[in-house]
């Protein structure tokens, strides 16, 4: 693989909240009251890096681009992905304003070490291009911060579409959060040892989903949002027959023709689980940006 040096984006946060972010920088008053702050702070700055490298003729992976975890110190998450042979990618991270110092590095399916940065920041960034088609693990690792930290990473690829709207993963990312806030009225905490937010471009009657999932047991809400021009966005949660099937028991599902669903169902220790979400329908057949947050209740 061809591995490049990162390239820091001291100014990227200031003129990303130029063009409609700014929202989801929290006000001081409310920086120790909400969750979501802290998610909203590691949001601000991976969209704003991943903003900067549109320019340069990146843009979002198909399908799941975007994943965040609540980390504690010293805690990683792994997560699958495929990867095309020859197309140069970019994998960036960030942390909250709580993180001092977070890592990602990139495995073969063996679990061999293929590229890290392990570099003493909160904002990793990793660019490679494969030399065969295939699954690679990204994992990201919060090395060092003051307490336990919501931390993000965006997969980009390069591209000469220019097929990227910041509006529009504002609209979903801000959609998402206000859903997850009425919720949390309900609920303190993400859920542990998983990924909890995840999500990308999808067009209309696309899914895309998260499996493998091994949340603690207990009992969850899972909740999506789209940008405004999806108009109805779908969730389904499948218990899986078992590690890596994509099949299994149906046990929740929200179809109601609506930008907001919200589903709840209950995780047995030792299963795993698959959550999907879809753009069931969008305005004028768009593409369009779709979300979702898991919770614990």
């Amino acid at each position: 693989m061809e591995w490049k040096r990162k390239t820091k984006f001291g100014c990227a946060v200031l003129w990303v909240g130029a063009f409609g972010l700014a929202a989801f920088a929290p006000k001081p008053a409310q920086a120790q009251n909400s969750i979501f702050d802290y998610l909203t702070q590691a949001l601000s700055k991976v969209v704003a890096q991943a903003t900067i490298m549109n320019l340069a003729s990146y843009d979002y992976v198909s399908g799941n681009s975007l994943f965040g975890v609540y980390l504690s110190k010293g805690g990683s998450q792994g997560l699958n992905m495929h990867f095309e042979q020859g197309v140069s990618y970019v994998i960036l991270g960030a942390g909250d304003n709580d993180i001092l110092d977070l890592d990602l590095s990139l495995l073969s399916p063996s679990g061999t070490e293929l590229l890290k940065d392990a570099d003493e920041d909160a904002t990793p960034i990793l660019q490679f291009t494969p030399t065969y088609s295939g699954k690679r693990t990204v994992r990201i690792t919060n090395y060092n911060s003051y307490r336990d930290g919501f931390c993000v990473m965006v997969i980009l690829r390069q591209s000469n579409t220019g097929n990227f709207s910041l509006y529009q993963i504002a609209e979903a990312l801000n959609n998402v959060i206000a859903n997850s806030r009425v919720t949390s009225l309900f609920s303190s905490r993400f859920a542990d040892g998983t990924f909890c937010l995840f999500g990308g471009r999808l067009s209309e009657g696309e899914d895309t989903y998260l499996y493998n999932t091994q949340p603690s047991s207990g009992e969850y809400a899972l909740l999506a949002a789209g940008s405004n021009n999806v108009s109805d966005v779908d969730l389904t949660v499948i218990r899986q027959n078992g590690k890596d099937y994509t099949y299994g028991n149906e046990i929740a599902k929200d179809t109601a023709s609506d930008n907001t669903p919200i589903c709840s169902f209950t995780v047995h220790s030792g299963g795993y689980y698959l959550m999907k979400h879809k753009n069931y329908a969008s305005y004028v057949n768009t593409p369009g940006f779709v979300f979702s947050v898991l919770l614990e209740m």
